[in-house]
């Protein structure tokens, strides 16, 4: 089942879409050039410790300083982008608690960290294994990362060394991906192959309340190929067009003779060569797709067909459909998911963020209290970077 993590996998958003374009809801990716900007400036964070320090266990599960320094990473540079600054990390962040801006950090990165490591664990009791095909799913994320920033004929020491400047190395992001395919093994067994034990009224509700809708449309296009306009005279000729396709469709008061008339014309005039690979129509929310053909759709009733909507695309004639579990929901970055396997990803979420709030977390005694200042500030001491003292504070 491919899959596109919408809230859920942080680990895997941060190290595959920062690199490729695509977002994340839970924490949005910043640019190439703002996380090469700030390696120097956490990089005294990356080598405070060893990369394989230990610094807790999650329900068993060993996690060490190199994923828990990414993640700290990786909230701190997110966090500069919307120009949130750390100066004193013992000043209060949150008054109804008392909460420390260092109680936080602390919070937020341990839970980022159990959600991987919970998905390991809970994978494992629900007899999801990593297997041939998931060794498959690894390096085929791997070849197309390579592809996607470094280019064709790059290798893995290359993307290595790119994935240096996202504060991990080829070994985490291997950890991750693997995480993701039992991810979305996990969520194929609990709830059906590509959310095939979802209920109608579960999707129905989940579109609802994040304003999902369906639609299919016959598009005008007012440029030519190179993406000139066309001249005034074939723009109202496009126009005219427009208009008596959606004269003809109104004609008809039947849903079904209506959908099946629409689709003829469809095919006779669209213009809008994307749409060919979602079958029952574009599946989108709020802020998907251009204003003006938003506006025409949440003004539709279902089946009901708008008069000619102009934009910057051209002249659309726009039908309204349902919106059911298996419509093929629009992506920014080309992947494409059902509406069912996301209300699949979304109660797996669910399911996450609770096991997250039970888990069991033992820390080293070096971890117990960990002083985010002096992570942040350079070791002077060759001896103290080593740790050989570590053993002094067990």
């Amino acid at each position: 089942m491919k899959t596109r993590i919408t809230a859920l996998l942080l680990a895997l958003v941060m190290a595959v879409c920062c690199l490729t374009g695509c977002t994340s809801t839970r924490v949005r990716s910043y640019s190439e050039e703002s996380s090469d900007a700030s390696a120097d400036k956490y990089a005294a964070a990356l080598h405070a410790y060893s990369s394989g320090k230990k610094v807790m266990t999650i329900n068993g599960s060993p996690v060490y300083w190199n994923e828990y320094a990414y993640f700290l990473c990786a909230i701190m540079a997110n966090m500069e982008q919307y120009g949130m600054q750390i100066t004193d990390w013992s000043a209060v962040y949150d008054e109804s608690t008392g909460e420390t801006y260092t109680d936080i950090m602390t919070k937020s990165v341990t839970n980022n960290i159990a959600w991987n490591h919970l998905i390991e664990t809970k994978a494992a009791e629900n007899d999801v294994t990593f297997d041939a095909a998931g060794e498959q799913y690894v390096q085929d994320t791997i070849d197309q990362t390579i592809q996607n920033v470094v280019g064709d004929g790059g290798t893995e020491a290359e993307l290595n060394e790119k994935l240096q400047s996202y504060y991990m190395d080829l070994d985490l992001f291997k950890y991750f991906t693997r995480t993701q395919y039992l991810y979305n093994g996990l969520a194929s067994k609990l709830f059906g192959e590509n959310g095939a034990n979802i209920s109608d009224e579960d999707v129905q509700e989940y579109a609802d309340a994040n304003s999902y809708m369906t639609a299919k449309h016959i598009l005008f296009k007012t440029t030519d190929s190179s993406g000139t306009a066309l001249s005034d005279a074939d723009k109202a000729a496009k126009k005219q067009q427009a208009e008596q396709v959606a004269a003809q469709l109104k004609a008809v008061t039947d849903p079904d003779k209506r959908v099946e008339l629409f689709d003829q014309l469809m095919e006779q005039y669209n213009e809008d060569t994307g749409e060919s690979s979602y079958p029952h129509g574009y599946c989108f929310t709020s802020g998907t797709m251009v204003t003006e053909f938003e506006d025409a759709c949440k003004a539709l009733g279902i089946y009901e067909v708008s008069g000619v909507v102009e934009s910057q695309h051209g002249y659309h004639v726009i039908l309204r459909m349902p919106t059911q579990g298996d419509d093929l929901v629009m992506s920014s970055d080309g992947s494409q998911q059902t509406l069912r396997m996301l209300v699949a990803q979304e109660q797996l979420g669910s399911l996450l963020t609770g096991w997250v709030d039970e888990a069991d977390i033992s820390w080293e005694p070096k971890f117990r209290s960990i002083d985010y200042a002096a992570v942040f500030t350079p070791k002077q001491s060759f001896w103290k970077r080593l740790d050989v003292f570590d053993w002094f504070e067990k």
